[in-house]
């Protein structure tokens, strides 16, 4: 990516451009819940360009924080499925174990963890 940034700049492109262009194409691609962030960090980012002296470093920090904002929410919709199906697979567990039960406290062991049920 530093060397795609650098022959942009080699070119006299300017970095404004060079964010601005990202940005857009970027935002086209990029989930509706991280459009605002992804716009925000793209106008501190662009005036860090304009007032700073080593414009490749804030041009390469604009892509890391990209990449960091769309792993963050690539990892919680993972996470979030994996709630989900673990959520159902204990109760799945819980409802066999209720139909089949006869004392009043049980333990059922999921995926190494222990999970105490108290049943009334």
């Amino acid at each position: 990516m530093r060397a795609q940034l650098y022959d942009l700049l080699a070119h006299c492109i300017d970095p404004t451009t060079i964010i601005k262009t990202l940005t857009w194409k970027l935002v086209a691609k990029t989930p509706d819940e991280l459009k605002p962030d992804v716009i925000k960090w793209a106008a501190f980012y662009e005036h860090r360009c304009k007032t700073g002296s080593k414009v490749i470093f804030h041009l390469e920090a604009f892509v890391a924080k990209y990449m960091r904002i769309y792993e963050r929410y690539v990892f919680l919709i993972i996470n979030f499925a994996v709630i989900i199906r673990t959520t159902a697979d204990v109760t799945a567990v819980i409802l066999w174990e209720l139909i089949s039960i006869k004392w009043p406290v049980r333990h059922i062991n999921l995926e190494d963890k222990m999970i105490r049920h108290v049943l009334i």
